[in-house]
C-alpha cells in the first residue's frame, strides 16, 4: 500500500515523499536512522530510481547515482542564477522554490536524479 504525504503539492514538489507498506515480509535489511541525524555539507548520498535517462525515456532497470548533499542556502543561490539552455526544454522558464522541507544535492554532470525519480529512495 502506498501512502502519499497529505501535504504533497504537485506544482512545487513540497512534501514529496511516500510511505510504502509491504504486503509481506521483506528480504532486505531495514535502514535505521538515529533520531538526531543530520547531514554534513558534501556528504555522499545515493539516489535510486527508474526515471528518464539520456534517451528521454524511463529506465526499465533500477538506476543509482552518487550525489553530494548541499545546504539549502547554497542550493537557493545556485537556482537563483540558473538559466535554462537549449537542451533544457522540460522545465522552460520554471524556477523551483527551495523550502525548509526540502533538501538539495549535486552531482557530476550527467549523473543525477531526473524526471520520474522525484520522491524516490535516497
Amino acid at each position: 500500500k502506498a501512502i502519499q504525504h497529505p501535504g504533497f503539492d504537485e506544482s512545487t514538489f513540497e512534501n514529496d515523499l511516500m510511505v510504502l507498506i509491504l504486503d509481506g515480509n521483506s528480504t532486505k535489511t531495514p535502514i535505521c536512522m538515529p533520531l538526531n541525524y543530520s547531514l554534513e555539507p558534501r556528504q555522499k548520498l545515493r539516489v535510486l530510481g527508474y526515471g528518464v535517462t539520456e534517451l528521454g525515456i524511463p529506465s526499465n532497470t533500477l538506476l543509482a547515482a552518487d550525489v553530494r548533499y548541499i545546504r539549502n542556502g547554497a542550493c537557493k543561490r545556485r537556482y537563483s542564477s540558473w538559466e535554462p539552455n537549449d537542451n533544457d526544454n522540460y522545465y522552460g522558464e520554471w524556477r523551483p522554490e527551495i523550502t525548509e522541507d526540502m533538501m538539495c544535492a549535486r552531482s557530476k554532470r550527467g549523473k543525477d536524479a531526473c524526471h520520474g525519480d522525484s520522491g524516490g529512495p535516497l
